[in-house]
């Protein structure tokens, strides 16, 4: 007799039949109405063979060859008897069948009692499984109570059998994955259970002795408090390595019988966050008064961030705010911008189908609407992968800075009239996403502007302290709130405190996990109505609750209808978002055929949601853990299969355009196993990144790229890829501070580069190692790289590329001191770039060659060049050129001492860097007007704007910028009499040196905590760094720290023959006139003061602090002026000369007027000490 399901299905059949054939004759109709007998007949017969669950596979698809395979957690009962090859030696053969199907259909009976499936027969031996087609969170508990009855069969078998000597049975069990898949060739197919666990089972039934069932480690975890057990001694099996944990099941614990279900809501009213609420209500009305605000709401996996984040809608649409939406996934965390992406697609309306110029007219529509400019125009639609030649030229770094740019101004508009912003699953967001996040935050400081955004708590937010943001942490529920949950759920039936304590206790006030549970417990038919109640069927301690949410989400699905479950696992592919078409293409059917499908996932499930309605509705699943869950439920090769497939799918639909999806693409090509479109798209992927200066991302795309590789034959165009992708990712490493590893790529695309001589890729890599190299700070590598990429641009006569070699040594010799060598690097660049007519270089060459003036002390003839190369770039309209240039102005002029035209000089350095997009000038130009202000005597402005570019030096991993900028800092310190400070930066800023092999930075901070130890009292520490500048200066030829060096040893030093060192001073003096280098001997001057008062040599003293006194005014040098002033009162009060007074009164009205606090309070305390 069939059972009832099967009957639908027979039903299902007589339908078909009749609705495409209705013959007239009486013949056709006898034939039709046979074969629909026929189907009802076997169907009927298959499910005798078959588990019913396998038997609805095959029928919605009865095309397959085979049945989709699955990973699953099952338990395996293994069973096989003892005697019966003795005993069927002396029985007659039929007597032998008859024993044999009698034993079988005991067996069974016991088995299909408790859920259990047959996997096969082996002889006399049966393989049975709990949870392959259907889950249950007790399969262990129901394989256990069946073993147990079935040895209690076993012993009734033998009582009525009349056998001729009693059979007997030993039986093992284990739990844990297998894969169930279909094992076979095409004429005979078998859906079976494989893996290490089902062997392990096989093992054990080996280990019992008849009539006990021995269980693993495994299931007893299980079944320990619902079945007797006892441990016995672990023994040795075949395949593992350690002794195995074995069991001995002996009693049943617990009993079984039907119940009758209830129901419940798909979806559920707003419960248990009032307070949350009310403070989102409130920072929703604080974005509409005008105010900006950032809303967090921050919560675990199931806490109800989601629901509440839709709760504010209603709240939103009374306040009229726009309401935009960019969600992130965990699979779209490569894709640059994607959150900004969804959300600009919802503000422009457009559409999948929308051609880019469809699209570009709703874009520009809009934004001449807001009254946006040409910038706005240009590159918003870029965002929406629509690139012109003047976008597509324009530099990574710059295209950054401008989208941030444009999308801050659109939002600035659309803020005017109320804007909210919502980002859901924030840990999952592309970086740059999060980048512009924070910089709306920061920029969009008028309008009602909003932005709501849920994360996870381990992600790590940084706007969270800020004054305009309010974070929501949404905690599990209180008991109170668990129930009031449950009753909403039960359709406004109180739950019984029974059910609240058992839901509460395991669920932990988790939402998620509470309604999961609920519904868990209706299905499985645990819960009763007494009249307006809801109570248990058991007591509490009776019923088994699965060990974790994934569990009961995969217990549910296994109850849903086959075509429910096979269509979460096509949308579980396309990902958290899927429409009617995606799932269609998949299943390969009509999209009407499962329009009652989504129906039945919407609104009775409660598993999606739709999102969008139209031709091509979308949904989305309604928790991530979802999706997650049945995807991972699902075999790899499945997964690879349906990858593949949806793929091509999309290819297919953007088969003209597939700029928009090349991540996508790439993301299921990769997953489907399709290596020849996994490398293609991964590559243009990781292109495209480049374009956003997105490098993460681009190093992940071509990584996968080159993982494909690997599984290829290497042709000779595979090579040429992978040498690309190799060079490549040496870019965005380098871009990343990773020189280890962007080395490591350069050389291997170097010798790829020698095998398949290509050689101007050869010349390329050879640069950028030389390149690389010089970054690391490593001497004689880059000079020996660039010479070779030189010699090999020669030989084929490219020379574009040797006079980029020879700009780049130039760099190098300027850059390690040898300034003859980079002046004569940088002359050849100049010819071959007049002879090429390559203007542009030709200018950079000029450009630096005054940089090496300058080193040289020659600012003059440094100034003479920097104007030639300003007055090329100008014709040029070279504009990135300009804030570089500038910046080297306002440092020669700071060098001479000129303040006014340096900071204006560096001002439209920081200007023009910040409108062209140049970070490095910017940043530079940040720490020269550090220097500025500190000379104008502004200590607190000099250490802000440090901090600036120290913070950029550190996000661009410019480790000798940082060396500078610690340098400066110390200086800072040291100046206002903080010298532990000033010993901890200038420190910083000597480890940094010699990390990257900085010899002049070394020698810099070498320098300064010499004189830092000298005023802490520390004259021998002070000796040992002066020392080590006098000997690394004089090894590498560079005379003015030499000079500096014996200068300050012979003011330093109490045993130094004083004739001597005023010889050093003097050196030292009349080379800082040579190189016109004010500060220098300003310096100098002051350590001399300095150190003759330390002495109580107020005479020499006194005459070098006049001399401070004298040049610093003239100079404009206020602060030294001040500082003069004062010495040279305090040396005439230790003289006597009575107008110390009058100068101590000028010193302190000059620190007034500088507001230098530390020499103000040196003057008040020598007043007080010094009254009369």
């Amino acid at each position: 007799m069939a059972r009832d399901n099967d009957r639908s299905l027979i039903d299902s059949i007589n339908n078909a039949v009749s609705k495409y054939y209705e013959p007239k004759e009486t013949e056709p109709v006898l034939k039709a109405q046979q074969q629909i007998l026929y189907l009802k007949n076997f169907i009927e017969a298959l499910g005798r063979y078959l588990p019913h669950r396998l038997v609805k596979k095959v029928s919605i698809e009865p095309e397959k060859i085979k049945v989709d395979g699955e990973r699953r957690t099952v338990t395996i009962l293994f069973a096989d008897l003892t005697g019966f090859t003795t005993m069927s030696e002396t029985m007659d053969p039929e007597d032998v069948v008859q024993v044999v199907n009698e034993y079988f259909t005991r067996m069974l009976n016991v088995v299909f009692k408790y859920g259990g499936a047959i996997d096969k027969f082996m002889g006399d031996a049966i393989l049975v499984v709990f949870g392959a087609l259907e889950t249950h969170e007790d399969d262990a508990i129901r394989a256990t109570l069946a073993g147990i009855e079935m040895q209690k069969e076993m012993e009734t078998f033998n009582k009525e059998g009349a056998l001729p000597f009693p059979l007997s049975m030993s039986i093992g069990i284990n739990t844990g994955p297998v894969v169930a898949v279909n094992v076979g060739t095409l004429e005979r197919m078998e859906f079976t259970i494989m893996g290490d666990n089902v062997n392990l089972a096989s093992r054990l039934e080996g280990v019992a002795k008849p009539g006990q069932v021995i269980v693993s480690r495994s299931t007893y975890q299980k079944i320990k408090n619902h079945i007797k057990v006892k441990k016995l001694p672990s023994v040795k099996v075949k395949g593992k390595k350690k002794p195995v944990l074995i069991y001995l099941a002996e009693k049943p614990a617990i009993q079984k019988r039907t119940q009758r279900a209830i129901a419940f809501k798909a979806k559920t009213k707003f419960i248990g966050r009032k307070n949350e609420l009310k403070a989102l209500k409130k920072a929703i009305e604080t974005a509409h008064a005008g105010e900006r605000k950032l809303v967090s709401i921050i919560g675990e996996s199931g806490t109800g961030k989601t629901r509440l984040l839709d709760e504010s809608d209603s709240l939103l649409a009374a306040a009229r705010f726009v309401v935009l939406r960019g969600d992130a996934y965990s699979y779209t965390s490569d894709i640059a911008y994607f959150s900004f992406k969804q959300i600009l697609t919802q503000l422009f309306g457009i559409r999948e189908k929308d051609s880019d110029d469809e699209k570009k007219l709703k874009i520009t529509s809009l934004l001449s609407s807001k009254g946006l400019g040409e910038m706005e125009m240009l590159i918003i639609p870029t965002l929406l992968d629509i690139e012109t030649e003047q976008t597509m030229g324009i530099l990574p770094e710059m295209k950054k800075k401008y989208i941030f740019e444009s999308v801050r101004n659109l939002f600035s508009v659309l803020s005017q009239s109320s804007l909210c912003i919502k980002f859901e699953d924030l840990q999952w967001a592309d970086k740059l996403s999060i980048e512009l996040i924070l910089f709306l935050s920061y920029e969009i400081v008028k309008g009602n502007f909003l932005l709501l955004c849920t994360f996870r708590p381990e992600f790590a937010f940084p706007l969270i302290g800020e004054d305009f943001a309010l974070s929501i942490h949404l905690e599990n529920f209180e008991k109170e709130f668990t129930a009031q949950y449950l009753k909403e759920i039960f359709q406004e039936r109180e739950p019984s405190q029974e059910i609240t304590e058992l839901v509460f206790t395991h669920s932990k006030g988790n939402p998620l996990y509470i309604e999961a549970l609920a519904k868990n417990l209706v299905k499985r038919r645990l819960l009763k109505r007494k009249e307006v109640r809801i109570e248990l069927r058991k007591s509490p301690d009776q019923i088994r609750v699965p060990d974790t949410i994934n569990s009961i989400v995969m217990e549910r699905v296994d109850r849903m209808e086959e075509m429910d479950q096979r269509l979460l696992r096509m949308a579980s592919i396309v990902g958290q978002v899927f429409t009617h078409e995606d799932l269609a293409y998949l299943l390969q059917k009509d999209t009407s055929d499962i329009n009652g499908n989504l129906e039945s996932l919407e609104h009775f499930e409660g598993e999606i949601t739709s999102i969008q309605d139209g031709d091509n509705p979308t949904y989305r699943f309604n928790t991530p853990t979802m999706r997650e869950v049945i995807y991972n439920s699902m075999l790899k090769k499945t997964r690879t299969e349906l990858h593949k497939r949806y793929g091509d799918w999309i290819l297919q639909r953007n088969r003209e355009n597939q700029q928009p999806v090349l991540e996508i693409l790439a993301y299921h090509f990769v997953n489907g196993g399709d290596v020849e479109n996994g490398i293609m798209f991964s590559k243009l992927s990781g292109e495209k990144a480049r374009t956003y200066f997105a490098n993460e991302a681009g190093i992940k795309f071509f990584k996968d790229a080159m993982r494909l590789l690997k599984k290829t034959e290497m042709t000779g165009e595979k090579e040429k890829v992978k040498l690309e992708i190799f060079r490549r990712q040496g870019y965005f490493l380098m871009m990343l501070g990773d020189t280890k590893n962007a080395l490591l790529n350069q050389k291997r695309s170097l010798r790829l580069a020698n095998k398949l001589g290509q050689n101007k890729d050869k010349i390329m890599s050879l640069i950028n190692i030389g390149m690389l190299y010089d970054k690391m700070g490593i001497p004689q590598k880059p000079i020996k790289y660039y010479k070779r990429a030189r010699k090999a641009a020669k030989s084929i006569g490219l020379l574009p590329l040797v006079a980029m070699t020879e700009n780049n040594m130039g760099i190098y010799y300027k850059k390690t001191g040898q300034f003859e060598k980079a002046l004569a690097s940088f002359a050849n660049s100049l010819d071959i770039n007049r002879t090429i007519k390559n203007p542009i270089e030709e200018a950079v060459a000029i450009m630096n060659t005054g940089e090496v003036y300058k080193l040289l002390g020659s600012p003059d003839k440094a100034l003479e060049n920097y104007k030639t190369a300003m007055k090329m770039f100008k014709k040029l309209n070279a504009k990135d050129r300009l804030p570089v240039l500038h910046f080297a102005i306002s440092t020669t002029h700071l060098m001479k001492g000129d303040f006014e035209k340096a900071k204006s000089h560096a001002d439209e350095a920081l200007h023009l860097a910040r409108e062209v997009g140049d970070m490095k000038t910017e940043k530079d130009s940040l720490g020269t007007l550090g220097i500025i202000v500190f000379r104008m005597n502004q200590p607190v402005k000099a250490i802000e704007l440090y901090n600036q570019s120290l913070a950029m030096a550190e996000k661009m991993h410019d480790l000798e910028h940082q060396m500078t900028l610690f340098i400066n800092i110390g200086e800072v310190f040291h100046n206002v009499g903080d010298f532990e400070n000033a010993v901890e930066y200038h420190r910083k800023g000597k480890e940094l040196a010699e990390q990257i092999r900085h010899p002049l930075g070394f020698l810099e901070a070498t320098r300064l905590l010499g004189v830092d130890c000298y005023y802490m009292d520390k004259p021998e520490d002070a000796l040992v760094h002066l020392n080590t500048v006098k000997e690394k200066a004089e090894k590498m030829k560079q005379p003015k720290y030499y000079a500096y060096s014996v200068a300050l040893l012979g003011l330093f030093d109490k045993n130094r023959d004083r004739s001597k060192a005023m010889q050093g001073l003097k050196k030292a003096l009349d080379l800082s006139r040579e190189m016109k280098d004010v500060d220098m001997a300003i310096n100098l001057f002051r350590e001399a003061a300095r150190s003759s008062i330390k002495d109580k040599d107020y005479q020499a003293g006194l005459q070098n602090a006049t001399t401070i006194q004298n040049l610093s005014g003239q100079l404009g040098y206020l602060r030294e002026h001040a500082w003069g002033t004062y010495l040279v009162a305090y040396c005439n009060k230790a003289l006597d000369n009575k107008e110390w007074q009058v100068q101590m009164q000028k010193a302190q009205s000059l620190a007034q007027e500088i507001e230098d606090g530390y020499l103000c309070s040196l003057i008040s305390k020598f007043r007080e000490t010094n009254q009369e």
